[in-house]
């Protein structure tokens, strides 16, 4: 969220806590919170560090831990943890390992704080040449570039890197031309999102 809101939210409305966390259904709903006392810009931009009881992790395609600032899928294990899905087998056995951690399909990194932050989902995740590309984060950055209104990336086929993006846009009034849109992107990509 901006982190405008969390401020308003704070000073204007008169809430003494604003917080933010992640979760999902298999983990009884919490995994990750941000403390009440952290700074409006740690609420509003990561989804906090794990609650007690809940061990988090984050792994690359091979299964091997991500080092702080990679992207990898958000792996929990803990108490919290669902015992299966009623009556399949087969999907609890695809989303729970043999060490109890459930895979939960996102994509995010953790700060060297343990703060985690949710990028994408890994079902939506496309390869450029060998290189994880990550619309969700694509799209946050296209939609920084004040003549965009709304922006969606997905990954096409592509002869050459084997997928590209492409980014469907509805424009704010004033964009002249693809030329200011493609040199904000060239500049905030660098590196963090192969578009």
């Amino acid at each position: 969220m901006p982190v405008e809101i969390v401020r308003l939210a704070r000073g204007d409305l008169g809430f003494q806590t604003v917080v933010t966390g992640y979760g999902l259904t298999e983990a009884t709903g919490v995994a990750t919170m941000r403390g009440h006392d952290d700074p409006p810009e740690t609420v509003a931009r990561t989804c906090g560090r794990r609650i007690p009881g809940v061990e988090l992790r984050l792994i690359d395609d091979g299964g091997r831990p991500v080092n702080d600032g990679e992207h990898g899928e958000v792996l929990i294990r803990g108490d919290n943890l669902m015992r299966g899905y009623f009556g399949n087998t087969g999907a609890t056995a695809a989303t729970i390992d043999a060490e109890g951690w459930l895979h939960t399909g996102d994509v995010g990194t953790l700060d060297a704080d343990g703060n985690l932050t949710i990028t994408d989902r890994k079902t939506d995740m496309y390869l450029v040449g060998g290189f994880n590309a990550y619309p969700a984060e694509i799209e946050k950055i296209l939609a920084g570039h004040p003549t965009v209104g709304e922006v969606a990336v997905i990954g096409v086929p592509d002869h050459r890197l084997g997928e590209v993006g492409i980014a469907d846009q509805l424009r704010a009034p004033g964009l002249l031309g693809e030329r200011p849109l493609v040199i904000h992107a060239a500049g905030n990509l660098s590196g963090r999102a192969n578009f």
